[in-house]
């Protein structure tokens, strides 16, 4: 609570003070505000005992709980009174006490993760703890289930957040969280080989770790990839940390070319085996109806080869000429 909000809510509780009572409303123009030294019975010390108020006949005000009785006040809180003005040097009489500020600490920052099981959630490195007396603020409310007010399951990570907490039992608890904003998440790439393919959900294979990725509607599948096929990743993580894929490009190899030499071991009508010089392996050259074949080689012959390189080991022909 500010420091305005607060003096405006001791304007508007002197007014309704006074009217409950059938009395003209008077504002005193006197007012205390400092942190709580101590509390005594109905007397609150301020500064060290230096400025002590009496309660005995005050409104107490606690934030958004409204009016509650001096036992709601403890030493470390914020508040400001407004008091009858005495020259007397005893305690000053308030007539409104405001609670500015109640919590041990209070955090800025994003939310790094959520444990619904465990009632906690982490911020800055800090785990805070939920309770059912804590309070969500600026929070929408999921219309199924109907909510009668939002609760850890309305917090979702990387939102931006202010938690006041309590230090208990050596745990930080929250008493108030408040949204500031979601920041949306960061676009991420990878790349690896579609290992299968459904309907909701694409699993690819990214360093050799199997890595589930949802796809929708608004997914963009380009190149019509298919399983083995090696592809690019454009994803978000969401709030539940799942990896929802924006787009799944396929991704087309350049050919290679190679060049090498070797004697032809057999002849067929669309492939050819030559037994390569370099490692005298037998390798495939496949050919279509538009390569342009020397009639004179035949099996045995030693020919030098221009092909494109294929990923099931095979080659495509290009060229073959007889080595001489």
């Amino acid at each position: 609570m500010s420091r305005k909000l607060a003096l405006a809510i001791l304007l508007i509780a002197v007014s309704a003070f006074a009217k409950d009572r059938s009395v003209a409303p008077t504002i005193s123009a006197a007012s205390v505000t400092g942190e709580v030294s101590s509390v005594s019975g109905n007397v609150i010390a301020l500064a060290g005992g230096l400025v002590t108020i009496d309660a005995s006949s005050a409104r107490i005000l606690f934030d958004k709980d409204g009016t509650v009785t001096i036992a709601a006040i403890k030493p470390g809180m914020l508040i400001t009174a407004t008091v009858n003005d005495a020259s007397a040097s005893g305690p000053l009489t308030a007539t409104v006490i405001a609670v500015l500020r109640s919590a041990d600490v209070t955090l800025t920052g994003t939310v790094q993760s959520i444990n619904l099981a465990g009632n906690t959630f982490s911020m800055l490195g800090r785990t805070i703890r939920v309770t059912a007396d804590t309070s969500f603020e600026n929070f929408l409310i999921n219309d199924t289930p109907r909510q009668s007010k939002p609760t850890l399951a309305n917090l979702q990570t990387n939102t931006v957040v202010i938690v006041e907490a309590n230090a208990v039992a050596g745990a930080l608890v929250a008493s108030r969280v408040t949204l500031i904003a979601p920041i949306p998440p960061r676009p991420q790439t990878t790349s690896g080989t579609v290992k299968s393919i459904g309907s909701d959900a694409w699993v690819i294979t990214v360093k050799d770790r199997d890595t589930t990725f949802v796809v929708n509607g608004a997914t963009k599948i380009i190149g019509s990839p298919r399983v083995g096929d090696r592809v690019e990743v454009l994803y978000t993580v969401d709030s539940a940390n799942a990896n929802v894929a924006i787009s799944i490009v396929k991704v087309v190899e350049p050919p290679k070319v190679v060049k090498f030499t070797g004697v032809v071991k057999s002849i067929a009508s669309t492939q050819w085996v030559i037994t390569r010089d370099d490692d005298h392996k037998d390798v495939v050259v496949k050919f279509g109806d538009n390569v342009r074949l020397f009639p004179a080689v035949a099996v045995g012959d030693h020919v030098e080869i221009l092909a494109l390189e294929n990923s099931d080991g095979t080659f495509t022909l290009v060229t073959i000429v007889p080595k001489r």
